[in-house]
């Protein structure tokens, strides 16, 4: 009884082949294959009668941003060694050992192998930012694919770096947090309920730190579902209000608003939006659709808007330092750097510098917040233990008082 068998062979020029069999077994269609010069890399059975390009295709529902940070990084390194952009795709697919990664680089090459360009197949990939699909068109057109794709893979190891930086330096604080708010849920049922007898006994004033741990017991416990739903709900709120534009774009501007972390956003987006129309313009894009491009790599929609707009400005005749002064958050003597690299033509190196100290900047300030957030917090919770320490000594000799009396 045959069976279809899917192939992945090397053929003699060198090249990667790919297709089906129908053989008995598996070393029957190696056999086959070396009968017709191919050395076979994998061979393995076609499910339901589909070809293994076409089980790719359907496991390629839901492709998440990090397979394809991975799928770059691989093309990066194939490309660095000389191959073309096909060839590097199916040497990355014949080497891939995860399913989800084998699913998503057979797809490519599926679609490179009906003539599609690689930037064209990108454009309409989930999980690919727009401004990547550009810079990759420039670098086919260019003839820089190799160092484009270098540069998207820079991209993303400076971003995944920063959110690195930024949970390490907020994890600390938000666990002083959490221990705060632990131990106030342990005084309110554990000390207080043990304390309330001796002054109910004595008939004697309850203090004031007791008396107000009992209250919030008692509102913790009566009204515990109204206070768990509350944040959830607002949480639910605020994610269906980002799903509509109009909404969202409300929020973000309020957000830019807000003292501190508007400008610690702000910053974040901008240096994002400067690598990437670095990028873009070093790979030979207009300025315009360059800056057009980069305005969507901001999380923040108000902020993009700003930033896209300008772009029309520098098609009526300004510069770019005078169109994003108008239209954007820029620093001072971050618009001065771009001025110089205007004048010097090394916009893209003076952009790149700009994102760099943007980046250090925002660095700057979380480990500030970090350094002062921690030890105001301890304090914080050793102030609040303490009180509630010195006012149930305090009550207690005094009962021991009444008692010798």
């Amino acid at each position: 009884m045959t069976q279809r068998f899917a192939y992945v062979a090397y053929g003699a020029d060198g090249r990667l082949h790919r297709g089906t069999v129908d053989q008995t077994d598996r070393q029957a269609a190696i056999r086959q294959l070396a009968g017709a010069g191919l050395r076979a890399v994998e061979v393995t059975p076609a499910k339901a009668g589909r070809s293994s390009r076409d089980e790719a295709a359907a496991g390629l529902k839901a492709v998440r941003s990090a397979e394809w940070t991975k799928a770059f990084e691989q093309l990066s390194v194939l490309l660095d060694a000389g191959f073309n952009p096909k060839d590097a795709i199916d040497v990355a697919h014949a080497s891939a050992t995860e399913g989800r990664q084998r699913a998503l680089l057979g797809t490519v090459a599926d679609a490179l192998a009906t003539g599609k360009s690689l930037s064209e197949i990108l454009r309409t990939a989930r999980g690919v930012p727009e401004h990547h699909a550009g810079l990759v068109a420039a670098g086919e057109e260019s003839g820089r694919l190799a160092d484009v794709v270098t540069q998207i893979v820079s991209f993303e190891a400076d971003r995944a770096r920063v959110r690195r930086e930024l949970f390490d330096a907020l994890s600390y604080p938000v666990f002083l947090v959490a221990m705060t708010l632990g131990a106030v849920v342990f005084l309110a049922f554990v000390l207080a309920p043990a304390l309330e007898p001796l002054f109910e006994a004595e008939a004697a004033a309850m203090p004031v730190a007791i008396a107000a741990l009992s209250r919030l017991r008692s509102l913790l416990s009566d009204q515990w579902t109204v206070l768990a739903a509350t944040p959830l709900i607002a949480f639910l709120i605020i994610i269906l209000a980002r799903r509509r534009p109009g909404w969202r774009m409300a929020m973000d501007r309020l957000t830019l608003k807000i003292p501190l972390v508007g400008g610690f956003v702000a910053d974040i987006d901008l240096a994002r939006y400067s690598r990437t129309l670095s990028m873009l313009i070093g790979s030979g894009v207009p300025l315009p659709q360059a800056m057009r491009l980069s305005a969507r790599s901001c999380s923040n929609r108000a902020l993009s808007e700003a930033l896209a707009s300008s772009a029309g400005l520098v098609e009526q005749g300004s510069s770019l330092r005078s169109a994003l002064a108008r239209r954007s958050r820029f620093a001072p003597s971050d618009l001065s750097l771009v001025a110089t690299g205007e004048e010097a033509n090394r916009l893209s190196a003076m952009l790149l510098k700009v994102s760099d100290l943007m980046n250090a900047r925002t660095a700057r300030r979380t480990a500030r917040f970090s350094a002062v957030a921690g030890p105001a917090i301890t304090l914080i919770l050793g102030a609040l233990v303490g009180t509630v320490i010195l006012s149930v000594m305090s009550a207690l000799l005094s009962l021991n008082d009444l008692a010798l009396r």
